[in-house]
C-alpha cells in the first residue's frame, strides 16, 4: 500500500482551516455591515445633523437672550444640541473602529 497523504492529521487541519475560513468570512460580513451602518451614520450627522445641532444652538442662544426662552427652556434646547454631537462623535468612533476591524481580519493592519 502506498502512503495516502489524507492521513488524520492532514483532515484535522484541513477541517480547522475551514472552519478558521467560514468563521473569518462570518466576521468580515459583520464587520462590513457595521462599517457601511456606521458610514451612513456619519455621512447624515456631517450632511444634516451637525448643521440642525448648530442652528439649535443659535436659536436657543438668541431666545435666550432675547428674553422668549427661560434659562430652563434654554439648557434643554443646549442638551439635546450636545445629544446630536455625541451621537455625531459615537458614529464616527464606531465607524472607524469598523475600518480598522476590516483591515484586522484581512491582515492588512
Amino acid at each position: 500500500l502506498k502512503h495516502s497523504r489524507c492521513t488524520l492529521p492532514n483532515i484535522t487541519k484541513r477541517a480547522t482551516y475551514n472552519a478558521n475560513q467560514h468563521q473569518m468570512s462570518a466576521q468580515q460580513v459583520r464587520a462590513q455591515g457595521d462599517y457601511f451602518k456606521y458610514k451612513e451614520s456619519v455621512a447624515f450627522y456631517e450632511s444634516k445633523g451637525m448643521k440642525q445641532s448648530l442652528e439649535l444652538i443659535n436659536a436657543s442662544e438668541r431666545f435666550y437672550s432675547s428674553g422668549q426662552y427661560d434659562l430652563v427652556t434654554h439648557i434643554r434646547n443646549l442638551n439635546d444640541a450636545f445629544e446630536i454631537q455625541l451621537n455625531y462623535l459615537e458614529a464616527l468612533k464606531n465607524y472607524n473602529l469598523s475600518v480598522v476591524q476590516i483591515h484586522n481580519i484581512q491582515g492588512t493592519l
